[in-house]
């Protein structure tokens, strides 16, 4: 029969057997990569990084040029308005003093 500490030193190294062995596999496939391969690599993870900065500081600049165009819009529409309004007074001034 097992003892409880033969049972843990049993599980310890049933544990430790598996971390050696995905860490051999890890170490094993790096350690088959040729420099060539591992300039590759970095050249695609350079890549796909530059590709994602540029996506986000593109996205906000389109935003802010969005909000800069919507308050350019909403001037241009209130600078008509008061136009209208002034050409309005300027007609009724003009009625006004045209009736005898």
């Amino acid at each position: 029969m097992n003892t409880p500490n033969e049972v843990d030193t049993a599980a310890t190294a049933a544990s430790s057997s598996l971390k050696a062995t995905v860490a051999g596999g890890g170490l094993l496939s790096i350690g088959g990569l040729t420099s060539n391969d591992l300039a590759i690599i970095g050249g695609l993870l350079l890549g796909l990084a530059g590709f994602m900065l540029q996506w986000y500081y593109q996205r906000r600049r389109d935003r802010r040029e969005e909000a800069e165009h919507a308050l350019r819009m909403q001037a241009l529409i209130e600078e008509g308005e008061e136009e209208e309004e002034e050409e309005e007074e300027e007609e009724e001034e003009e009625g006004g003093h045209d009736k005898p």
